[in-house]
């Protein structure tokens, strides 16, 4: 076999290196000699091969049971042992093929009975026309894949597979993967463990599939033809690659079948071990043997039986072929082809055409429409036509299949609006379609009609199959049998959905149905969904017009306020309800109700509302929901009412200032017309004292915009006082309101003129600290008569009053009521400060009010008050640089009691000190202070409960931390801001200075160095100053004991840490020494 393999230890074709020139001759003489003992019967067929294999196939491996081809000196084994049968015992194995016998074929198979041939690279298809006309041969292998082919085979694709289908050529598709492993080739190997062989024939299955699927071999579920697996010759007399080759064909024909394909197997009778296939778990549907005759020719007489190594038992049923001619040439039609000549009886693929005459077709990607088969042909152009087929096109084929350019044409009608023409078989599909389409939606409106107006019938219909919509028709039914009524064509309009509408308009009353159908391009037809089903309307006589009458409006005139009916008749024979009730007044419409009657014997129809000053008019319209109207009158409109305007009157009460007897005052009334006229108007007194008189009482009609006005003057004699109420009304004959109230109260007096005579003996007495009372005899209401109204008493500090400094004199609060006059009076004023010198004055009022004249201005001085003092405890500090120490800020006395304070501790020498801390005593429930720590800070606190009562003495006002920074003294000094007493009054308190001092280590009597710490423990164990710690120091802290306890920081130099300096601190400085 011109085998499709690649390989470099033996491909196609196996060529020779110089330096094996030797072999070729040396090949020749062997063989010579084994054709002499074979038919001299010296050695048997079986021998030859496996002596063969033996001696030259292993040395210069090239395909299966070959020594070297024609075309280089080879020479098929298969050629040495013609017409031999290798000696096998037949009866099981035929039994168990028996069992496998082929069923009936596939789509896409045939047996075929006839010649072929098999070529490593495939022909052109116009080498192949040639030989498919004038070549014995009728079917052709394809090397579809695998990866032991040799010849790339580019050219091999669907559509040139198509076209030799066309030509007439039948297929004997072939798989060359992995080879066993005992055959030496480099291009895949089978694994001698029979489970991963079994494996690996199932996944070499699946890819060959895939491959003839992709070629239109098989359908596109991988079934429907067969696939012959190329199993190249091999050491058979190796156990393990013999039983790994059946078990790989095993794998590979039960995936074939599972995916509904045949399975062959080819390879050398003997070398390839055929006749092992008949009795593994899956038997192979077909073989294809090589055994070839010599001379390598064309043989009409050649035939599939007695194949070396092949019991004609097996494989009897139209399922073998025969390689029986190696690689040689063969020229037919002057066309000259390197090929191997095979004899048929067996099972091919055929690939059918791929649509019939009248399918149905979708379009699979834009599509271009030709006006024949072939790319010379002009693409058909149109003004409404693209001159090609958009993707999603369902059309009808029509003719077809022909070849050109190297595809498939077929002649298809793509519906209106696209023309029929050629197209590539590439670019379409067949839609094999058998779902009804469906109406989506369906309804016919409305569900009742007069006679001579439409229905409207809708719907929306869509096509799940693929082939496309093709046409709607919309039926009805009345009283005798369906018709149709309406078909609109859907071609081109692919799957939907297509919604549209109809209108039908029956010639006669009745009831009647309306019903769709809707069929598909492939036939496929649907109804009107279910429910509703067919719908059913009704068709009603023709309606009669109505009539109006009797309209009118009452009352015919009024004003504003009235309320004015309007009236009108409706009757309609029908006794249809209006659907428009409209009184237009003035152009407006307003909705009337019926109040009475009956459609058909007269409705009464009412509407009542209030109107604007002026003229009127109206008409009434009506509608009876059948598209008649009716208008009364017919044109026009009707007068009335008439409405006067509004009457307005400003001001509508006058309640003058209080009126002195013997004065008058009056009052102006201005009333107005707006919107109409205001017809009669009159002015009158209802009531009233008569000195209350009205001009001009009669103003007459009052155009609309304008107004007229009228007088009241109000003149109470002498001698009269008290309040008189009145009413002035004004009136209108046609006006709204018909009537306004001008109305009041006049309060009428005799004034008092006569004020309070000054106070002369205002005195001062009883001075306190904070308080002087005051004493003097009451004047009366009218000099010194009666009882006057009220006291203002008024006092500035250190200036006597006069009447020029009254206004900035500071007023007392809660001033006594005046008794009668002469009465002893008395009054106390709070508040003062302490030793200081008043001046009291004040006037006298009536109820009036008419003050006295100022009174004479005493003074008074207050006694010396008590003053606090503000002390730091202890006044003096003295600590060393980095402690600490707290003082206490405390207020001597509070004879008032304490409500709180604000004050400033500030430090003169920042550096020397800061405040780290406060505290705040318990009665100072509420407190705040500045940030610390700070050298200055602010501290205020309040007394919420009272806690600080008056004589409260030693008051604290809260305590300080302070923390020695530096060598030096600072004043502490305290600034008090604000301080109040539980009256609110102000205590100002002297405030004492305190002092720190903060001290650092010095040098002690008799030493230049001052002592040092030389552990860094914070104690200075050196006190001689010389850098260390010596017995020295024991002796100068005995010697100076009193003298460091009064000069240096104590905490320096208290070794035994209990505070003070004493015996038991030298103990524990002579122990660290």
């Amino acid at each position: 076999m011109v085998s499709g393999r690649s390989d470099k230890c033996g491909g196609e074709y196996q060529k020779m290196k110089k330096g094996d020139k030797w072999k070729k001759v040396l090949g020749v003489i062997v063989i010579l000699a084994i054709i002499v003992a074979v038919f001299s019967g010296a050695v048997s067929a079986e021998d030859v091969s496996r002596g063969l294999k033996q001696s030259v196939v292993d040395k210069a491996p090239s395909k299966d049971n070959t020594i070297l081809d024609e075309e280089y000196g080879v020479v098929p084994a298969e050629d040495v042992s013609e017409g031999l049968n290798e000696s096998v015992e037949d009866a099981e194995i035929q039994t168990a093929f028996a069992e496998d016998k082929i069923q009936s074929l596939n789509s896409q198979t045939e047996i075929f009975v006839g010649q072929g041939f098999d070529k490593c690279e495939i022909p052109t298809l116009s080498q192949m026309q040639n030989w498919i006309t004038n070549s014995p041969y009728g079917a052709v292998n394809l090397y579809i894949g695998g990866s032991c082919r040799s010849c790339p085979n580019s050219a091999l694709t669907a559509s040139y597979v198509s076209q030799l289908s066309q030509q007439g050529w039948k297929f004997i598709p072939t798989w060359v993967g992995p080879q066993s492993a005992c055959w030496g080739g480099s291009c895949g190997s089978i694994s001698n463990d029979p489970a991963t062989a079994y494996n690996q024939g199932i996944s070499e299955a699946n890819a060959a599939i895939g491959v003839a699927i992709d070629l239109g071999l098989a359908l596109a579920d991988g079934s429907g033809t067969i696939i012959y697996y190329d199993l190249e010759g091999y050491d058979t007399t190796n156990t393990a690659c013999r039983n790994a080759a059946k078990s790989f064909i095993s794998g590979w024909t039960a995936q074939l079948h599972a995916r509904g394909s045949y399975a062959g197997v080819y390879g050398s009778a003997c070398s390839s071990a055929i006749s092992d296939f008949a009795t593994i778990s899956n038997i192979p549907d077909a073989v294809w043997a090589a055994h070839w005759l010599t001379p390598y020719q064309y043989r009409p007489d050649a035939t599939v039986w007695d194949v070396a190594c092949l019991s004609n038992g097996l494989w009897v049923d139209h399922q073998r072929i025969r390689q029986y001619a190696g690689g040689h040439g063969e020229t037919w039609g002057s066309v000259t082809l390197i090929i191997d000549c095979n004899v048929i009886d067996g099972i091919v693929a055929s690939v059918g055409d791929k649509f019939n005459i009248g399918d149905t077709v979708r379009v699979t990607t834009n599509l271009n429409v030709r006006t024949g088969p072939g790319t010379s042909y002009p693409e058909i152009t149109d003004p409404d036509y693209p001159g090609y087929a958009p993707a999603g096109t369902i059309g009808t084929v029509l003719s077809g299949p022909s070849s050109a350019d190297s595809f498939i044409w077929w002649e298809v009608n793509y519906g209106p609006g696209l023309y029929s023409g050629w197209s590539v078989e590439g670019g379409l599909e067949k839609v094999d379609d058998n779902i009804r389409p469906t109406v989506d939606a369906f309804s016919v409106t409305p569900a009742s009609v007069t006679l001579g107006d439409s229905f409207t019938v809708s719907y929306t219909v869509s096509d799940t199959g693929g082939s496309g919509l093709k046409q709607v028709e919309l039926w009805r039914k009345g009283t005798g049998s369906w018709e149709q009524i309406d078909v609109t064509s859907l071609v081109g309009e692919g799957d939907g959905p297509y919604s549209n509408s109809f209108y039908d308009a029956p010639t006669s009353v009745g009831t009647y149905l309306y019903g769709i159908h809707v069929q598909d391009i492939a036939g496929n037809e649907g109804l009107e969904p279910d429910p509703p089903g067919p719908i059913e309307v009704e068709v009603t006589p023709v309606n009669q017009p109505p009539t109006l009458s009797n309209g009118y409006v009452t009352p015919a005139s009024g004003d504003t306020s009235t309320t004015f009916d309007y009236y009108v008749t409706y009757t309609d024979s029908d006794g249809d309800a209006p659907t428009t009730k409209y009184v237009y007044v003035d152009g407006s419409p307003h909705m009337m109700t019926m109040v009475s009657g009956s459609y058909t014997s007269g409705a009464t129809f009412k509407y009542s509302t209030t109107l604007s000053a002026g003229s009127h008019n109206y008409y009434f319209y009506f509608d009876d929901g059948h598209s008649h109207t009716k208008r009364l009158p017919t044109s026009g409109t009707y007068s009335g009412p008439t409405v006067c305007g509004n009457m307005g009157v400003n001001p509508t009460t006058w309640s003058p200032p209080t009126l002195n007897c013997g004065e008058s005052d009056s009052q102006i009334v201005t009333v107005s017309a707006t919107g109409g006229t205001v017809e009669g108007v009159t002015v009158s007194k209802i009531s009233g004292e008569t000195w209350l008189s009205l001009s001009q009482t009669n103003l007459g009609d009052i155009p609309s915009g304008s107004s007229e006005t009228f007088t009241m003057t109000a003149a109470p004699p002498s001698e009269t006082s008290g309040d008189f109420t009145y009413t002035v009304r004004v009136s209108n004959t046609c006006g709204s309101p018909s009537s306004r109230d001008v109305t009041g109260t006049i309060h009428v007096e005799c004034p008092d003129t006569t004020p309070p005579s000054a106070v002369t003996d205002l005195a001062t007495i009883d001075p306190t600290s904070n308080s002087i009372k005051l004493t003097w005899t009451a004047p009366g209401d009218d000099g010194n008569t009666g009882t006057a109204t009220t006291y203002d008493i008024r006092y500035l500090e250190g200036t006597s009053i006069t009447e020029s400094e009254w206004a900035s004199a500071i007023q007392c609060t809660d001033e006594p009521s005046p008794n009668p006059a002469g009465s002893a009076e008395a009054f106390v004023e709070t508040g003062l400060s302490p030793d200081t010198t008043y001046y009291f004055a004040l006037k006298t009022a009536d109820e009036v009010p008419n003050w006295s004249p100022i009174s004479n201005s005493p003074s008074g001085t207050t006694e010396p008050g008590e003053v606090s003092i503000i002390s730091i405890d202890p006044s003096s500090s003295k600590i060393s640089a980095g402690s600490t120490t707290k003082i206490n800020l405390t207020l001597d006395k509070a004879p008032n009691g304490l409500s709180g304070y604000n004050l400033t501790v500030s430090l003169s020498k920042v550096t020397v000190a800061e405040i780290v801390s406060v505290s705040f005593p318990s009665w100072a429930t509420l407190h705040d202070n500045s940030t610390l720590p700070a050298g200055s800070i602010w501290m205020k606190a309040a007394d919420l409960s009272d806690q600080v009562k008056s004589g409260a003495t030693d008051i604290n006002l809260g305590t300080l931390t302070l923390r020695g920074d530096n060598q030096g003294t600072s004043d502490i000094v305290i600034t008090v801001t604000k301080m109040d007493d539980d009256n609110g009054y102000p205590i100002n308190p002297n405030t004492i200075s305190g002092q720190i001092e903060v001290t650092s280590v010095i040098p002690i009597p008799g030493h230049t160095n001052p002592p040092t710490d030389p552990d860094s423990d914070g104690l200075y164990e050196d006190l001689n100053g010389n850098g260390m710690k010596d017995f020295d120091d024991v002796v100068q802290f005995f010697k100076y004991m009193e003298w460091i306890e009064d000069n240096e920081p104590i905490a320096c130099f208290d070794f035994n840490g209990n505070g003070l300096i004493d015996f038991a601190d030298i103990v524990t400085l002579f122990k660290e020494v």
